[in-house]
């Protein structure tokens, strides 16, 4: 039967095909077949017969055909929701689209054939047979041949399916072959014998499918299953839903993962009260848990932390109780974004609203972990009060506490300055909890009364190492290491070498690289010399732990160097950082380039270039050698100081030795601007872009302040637009530029859109940008608005101010790590710790900055409201905000409208003179309420921009002088406190004073502005002094161009000339003019100014 032609012909395309069997080869093919599918007995039966449907298989593989279906995923909604559709057609939905004919050619069934064959046969057998035998004999017999063939044919497609079926589970469980399992489902497709599949058999396939193969494959394979349940009418069960569940989400396809879990809470409301165990009631929200957590990626940190809060709410909501597990993937979620100040708040507030809220009432009985997490969780981020509030709710609910529980919170609280809480909850701990303490929660007793404020708590912490030895507990590195830091900075050196002792000889412990840093800043700030040589002599013999296979490493090498250099010129000690240093060279320790970084730092923020030169010249001495950064510290104070043309030969300098980086042309750029060189910030950008340097934000802030000056804002909109193109998102100061180029323009209502532009960005916007807005209100006289905008601001950090004023990000862990590992073998290193190990300084505390208040203060002035300006400036003292140089010349400017001519004249004497005692204003003014301290040196917050670069390599941004931000006296006094000062005094008409006066300060070297000189002018020209008034005016007119500088101050009211190339201003020289008797009616501001100019020629 085999060894004839089988030709069949294809429903679909009517293609023929031609297939020649030879029975013996077909036999052994189909042997060998089902011998590798490890079927035993299937050989014989497939070979012999062809009322089995696996020799349709079988002939497909021995003709090498191998096609995969062509098929879709279906739809999400098509079935997610869907009930039983029982009593449907069994056909399948025309949706599903059929194989194609290209890539599954198929001939009929053999048994089709063999059919037909034997029915031709029968007819014409009992046509030659029975010729005379009626028709209605006939009829009934062709009716009976037919039950019987249909019969038979239905039995053949059964037997058919159930072969394909057996191969197809057998392919699955047995050689784990999930493509041939595929194609007998596919099989099963074509052949419409999907209907002998039962619900169970399916719900084996989505298993076994599930395990078969990878999560994408899979998904690709339950998805069609899982579409012919639904048309087949079977209900597609919780477990099936589930396991798709699982496959979206680890396929990224989140929206449709929601859509399921929509469906499954719906279900399990239904079934929650009646037949649900509460694991398989956790199931769905486990699944959303750690699906998220793996697309972090995708879709954010922050939204996989936001929807965990979600989703265990949900739990709550729904009366599921969240088991360890769902615990376990919140918090790994919400500790995966990190501890920013949003994601701490929103934590916070979903926890107190759904723990918090109902602290008396009736509640689900969560699981403890919870409440022990969120507390190492607030600990971790800095928040000791939310650490605290979660504690006692812990207390209240009677919730048990470990020891890493009240470690955690003895630590933050602790440091954060409660010492006197700390302490009671270490009592709390031990007496009530029952909790014994470990080595861990001793060294956070230890550390917090170390690092007490203002001072360390010597006796505390003594207290507590004696402790630590009463518990039986044997201290290490870290329990002595603050001590000896402690006394170290204390000075008590016989307690430092006790204790060194007791570490070395005791405890056998070796120190490392920072008690022998504690141990030099010691010695070196009590001038004990030859003991700080010591220490460095035995770093130089002390093999470094960290130094790998490289066993001539030792502690003493450049970064320990860089660290003690680093604390020296965070403490303002250039004596003892000079001290260091000559220790270094006598204990023939070469420094390097980075060790004399800091040192240029810090001069270069104070814009001392005769001690930044006098550095250089010390490096030459002993043979350290310049490098980038070093010359660019150099060059960033010729700039801050104000010497343009020294840091061009210094840049010309570098140009020719390195390559140039971002930083250095950012430096120079920032330069010119201070200046108001604005043709050269542009020349410099093209000669950084001629070099092929990459731009970063502070590059882009540059130009964008200076097309800010030139008053074309939508030129700053484009740089911004360019910023975002070349991945660099705007911050904060960018925005406020764009902001202030469109009030420069007066584009006020473009300016205030900008600022909720930022918001809409996600920006969210700072101090100065609020000092914009006042001054902008100010100089347009909308009191009502500036005083909301202070206002606002004010409350907000009066809100979220910490009780002891200890910045909250300092208290934060440096580093992430697991839950489970803090405070289980040391403590966590703080964010402040860290910054000092990387020689960096901690940022500022967060107070109000006076620039906020100055603008309404010159603003009540100029309405001659000085009852609210005074009342502005004790807001300010209330809030303990420092007085800046801008608050002080404000408050002599009030005075001098005031007509307090006496007040003036003692401020400026105060500020002449240096007087540490504030000025009693009590005796002075009464109505002011505060005395005025001397003004301190902050950061010039009206200079918008940083040339600083914080995307440097780290051998720079280590030692950045941007982070060197010392408070030090500023000895130079504001040119427009001398111009107040001389305006009192010739108001009082005491012009011999405004002589003396400028003698002195000439002597003295005094950089006088263009406001200074015709000040002087207008005075010499009112006092008569006609010789001293021309010879002045003809000096500063040959030096104006070159040596005078140029500033603009929109609250010096003196009346000044619109035209930028005159030198005089129309008060000087109508002064002038009235000195010289000219005739001013009928001429033009022009023609009088060429006149006073042509008749002091004459002079």
């Amino acid at each position: 039967m085999f060894a004839s032609n089988v030709i069949g012909r294809c429903k679909h395309c009517k293609k023929s095909g031609r297939l020649k069997h030879e029975s013996a080869s077909y036999a052994w093919f189909a042997a060998r077949f089902c011998q590798n599918l490890w079927i035993e007995g299937f050989a014989e039966q497939n070979a012999t017969t062809s009322r089995n449907g696996v020799s349709t298989v079988i002939q497909q593989h021995y003709r090498a055909y191998h096609s995969h279906s062509n098929r879709h995923a279906i739809s999400i909604a098509r079935w997610h929701g869907h009930t039983s559709r029982q009593g449907q057609p069994l056909s399948r939905s025309t949706t599903t689209p059929r194989r194609s004919c290209e890539h599954n050619t198929r001939l009929f069934p053999l048994i089709q054939q063999q059919q037909q064959q034997q029915q031709q046969q029968q007819r014409k057998y009992s046509s030659r047979d029975s010729g005379t035998t009626p028709k209605k004999l006939l009829g009934e017999i062709a009716v009976d041949r037919e039950i019987i063939l249909s019969a038979a044919l239905e039995q053949s497609s059964a037997s058919t399916a159930h072969s394909l079926i057996d191969i197809m589970f057998r392919a699955l469980r047995q050689v784990n072959n999930p493509k041939l399992a595929w194609e007998c489902y596919t099989d099963l497709t074509s052949r419409n014998m999907l209907h002998y599949l039962t619900r169970d058999q399916y719900r084996d396939l989505v298993r076994l499918f599930r395990h078969a193969t990878t999560h994408t494959q899979a998904l690709e394979y339950l998805l069609p299953l899982l579409d012919d349940m639904d048309i087949l009418g079977y209900r597609i069960g919780r477990r099936e839903k589930l396991v798709i569940m699982r496959l979206l989400g680890m396929n990224g396809k989140l929206e449709e993962m929601e859509q399921v879990f929509l469906d499954l809470k719906e279900q399990d409301k239904l079934l929650l009260e009646a037949v649900l165990d509460e694991k398989d009631a956790q199931k769905p929200f486990n699944i959303m848990f750690d699906m998220y957590k793996l697309q972090k990626d995708l879709v954010g940190l922050n939204h996989v932390a936001e929807k965990s809060l979600a989703i265990y709410g949900e739990m709550i909501d729904m009366g599921i109780r969240p088991g360890p597990v769902a615990t376990r993937l919140l918090m790994e979620n919400i500790r995966g974004a990190g501890t920013t100040y949003d994601i701490v708040e929103s934590v916070w507030t979903w926890f107190w609203n759904k723990m918090g809220m109902n602290v008396g009432g009736k509640t689900m009985d969560l699981d403890p972990s919870l409440y022990s997490e969120m507390v190492l969780y607030f600990a971790s981020a800095g928040r000791p009060e939310y650490a605290l509030e979660v504690n006692d709710l812990m207390v209240k609910r009677k919730i048990p506490r470990d020891v890493r529980v009240g470690t955690a919170l003895i630590h933050k609280v602790g440091r954060s300055g409660n010492l006197e809480r700390a302490m009671e909850i270490f009592n709390e701990m031990t007496r009530v909890d029952g909790v014994e303490p470990t080595l861990v929660t001793f060294n956070a007793l230890i550390d917090i009364h170390a690092h007490k404020s203002p001072e360390p708590d010597i006796e505390g912490a003594s207290r507590m190492y004696q402790k630590l030895q009463d518990y039986g507990l044997k201290p290490d590195i870290a329990t002595i290491g603050p001590l000896i830091d402690m006394f170290a900075k204390k000075g008590d050196l016989d307690m430092v070498r006790r204790l060194y002792r007791d570490l070395v000889d005791n405890q056998q412990l070796k120190p490392n690289e920072y008690i022998y840093s504690s141990l030099i800043e010691c010695f070196v700030k009590h001038r004990d010399r030859e003991s700080a040589l010591d220490v460095l002599n035995a770093m130089r013999k002390t093999p470094s732990s960290k130094s790998g296979k490289n066993k001539h490493g030792t502690l003493a090498n450049q970064v320990t160097y860089n660290l003690m250099v680093r604390s020296f010129v965070r403490d303002n000690d250039l004596r003892g950082a000079f001290e260091l240093l000559d220790l270094m060279v006598e204990s023939k320790l070469q420094p390097g380039p980075r060790t004399f970084t800091p040192l240029l730092g810090l001069l270069a923020d104070q814009g001392n270039v005769i001690a930044a030169n006098k550095v250089v010249k010390m490096m030459g001495k002993i043979g350290t050698r310049m490098n980038l950064f070093t010359h660019t510290a150099l060059l960033e104070a010729h700039t801050k100081a104000g010497d343009i043309r020294g840091a061009e030969r210094i840049f010309q300098k570098m140009k020719s030795r390195y390559r140039l980086n971002t930083q250095t042309f950012n430096v120079l750029m920032y330069g010119y601007m201070r200046k108001n060189e604005m043709d050269m910030v542009l020349e410099t950008y093209r000669n950084m872009v001629e070099s092929h340097v990459g731009m970063n934000e502070y590059t882009y802030g540059i130009l964008m302040y200076y097309f800010s000056r030139r008053r074309e804002p939508q030129a700053v909109e484009s740089l911004m637009a360019t910023m975002n193109k070349n991945n660099i998102r705007p911050r904060v100061i960018s925005w406020t530029i764009l902001m202030q180029s469109y009030f420069e323009y007066e584009l006020y209502e473009d300016g205030f859109r900008v600022y909720d532009r930022m918001k809409q960005a996600d920006i969210d916007p700072n101090y100065i940008t609020h000092s914009l807005l006042i001054a902008t209100c100010a100089r347009t006289g909308d009191v009502e608005l500036a005083e909301t905008v202070l206002g606002n601001v004010v409350d907000h950090y009066q809100n979220y101010k910490p009780e002891n004023e200890v910045n909250q990000e300092l208290l934060a862990d440096a580093r992430r790590v697991a839950s489970s590992q803090l405070y289980s073998h040391s403590l966590p290193k703080l964010v402040d710790q860290m910054l000092k190990e990387h020689q960096e300084l901690l940022p500022p505390a967060t107070k109000l900055p006076p620039h906020l208040f100055d603008p309404l203060i010159n603003l009540y002035t100029d309405r001659l409201e000085f009852t609210k300006a005074k009342e502005a400036f004790g807001r300010m003292m209330d809030l303990g905000v420092n007085v800046s140089a801008h608050v002080y010349i404000s408050l002599m400017n009030m005075y001098k409208h005031e007509e307090r001519l006496d007040i003036v004249e003692y401020l400026w004497n105060h500020l002449r003179t240096r007087q540490a005692n504030p000025v009693p204003m009590n005796e002075l003014d009464p109505e002011l309420g505060n005395d005025i301290p001397l003004p301190i040196a902050i950061k010039d917050n009206y200079d918008l921009l940083f040339a600083k670069d914080d995307t440097l390599p780290a051998e720079f941004s280590v030692f950045s002088p941007s982070h060197v931000q010392v408070q030090q006296e500023s000895h130079v006094i504001s040119p427009y406190a001398v111009s107040i000062y001389i305006d009192t005094l010739a108001q009082q008409e005491r012009f011999d004073d405004v002589n003396q006066l400028w003698d002195k300060l000439t002597e003295e070297q005094y950089p006088f502005d263009e406001h200074n000189w015709n000040r002087y002018l207008t005075s010499l020209a009112e006092s008569g002094d006609v010789k001293k008034a021309v010879k002045m005016t003809s000096t500063y007119l040959e030096e104006h161009q070159e040596h005078v500088q140029q500033s603009t101050r929109s609250t010096d009211n003196l009346t000044t000339n619109d035209d930028q190339k005159r030198q005089l201003y129309n008060r000087t020289y109508r002064a002038l003019a009235e000195m010289l008797d000219i005739n001013v009616d009928g001429l033009t501001e022009r023609q009088l100014y060429d006149t006073v100019l042509a008749t002091l020629d004459n002079e």
